[in-house]
């Protein structure tokens, strides 16, 4: 009689509860609704472009604002020009070469964009 009890404890502490049971089904379905979800995570050229932009531009004016601070040495800040005399048109400290320096980046965001979009959603195609 004891070989009998013993084993039903033996049960008792392998079995699962029906409760624990329905949380990992709940889990596993959750698992396989983000996996069927990310199988189509396709970006979006429009959207990904467009904050592109935003942070390519955002870090132009940032650096043409570090080429004013008196914080380097003058070869430092000469260096600094330089680079941004590489953009075709751009001289430093003049309006229109300002601008003409933003339209190159925008330009630039917009390829790094595309190039990166068809990168990532060529990659995701089933085979």
């Amino acid at each position: 009689m004891s070989d009998i009890h013993s084993n039903t404890k033996a049960q008792n502490i392998i079995s699962v509860p029906r409760s624990a049971k329905l949380n990992l089904s709940m889990i596993r379905k959750s698992l396989l609704e983000k996996i069927r979800l990310t199988k189509n995570m396709n970006l979006s050229l429009k959207s990904y472009g467009w904050k592109c932009v935003l942070g390519a531009e955002v870090a132009y004016v940032l650096c043409v604002l570090g080429g004013f601070l008196p914080l380097r040495s003058a070869a430092g800040i000469q260096l600094h020009h330089t680079i941004f005399e590489t953009l075709p048109g751009f001289t430093w400290i003049s309006f229109g070469s300002f601008v003409l320096g933003a339209f190159y980046i925008f330009i630039f965001a917009w390829i790094f964009a595309s190039y990166f979009v068809w990168m990532h959603n060529s990659s995701l195609t089933n085979k």
